[in-house]
């Protein structure tokens, strides 16, 4: 019972962190939404890190990040 507690919270975790990224709330993190997180967190936000950012979880090659694949980068996995 304490696992899958735990891996509930985990998913609660990781929606909640989606959501901070999604900031239009369509379901995807956009380039120009994760730009605004690094900055707003003083990170480089460079066209060319956000791109190897995109890059890395988008396997879909659709340009932005949905849930699965964010939960997958996240997970590891």
């Amino acid at each position: 019972m304490s696992r899958q507690m735990r891996q509930s919270d985990i998913e609660d975790e990781l929606r909640e962190a989606f959501r901070v990224f999604d900031r239009d709330t369509d379901g995807f993190i956009t380039p120009n939404e994760l730009r605004s997180l690094l900055i707003s967190l003083g990170l480089d936000s460079s066209a060319e890190v956000v791109r190897r950012m995109i890059n890395e979880a988008d396997k879909n090659r659709d340009g932005k990040i949905d849930y699965a694949e964010f939960r997958a980068l996240a997970l590891g996995k």
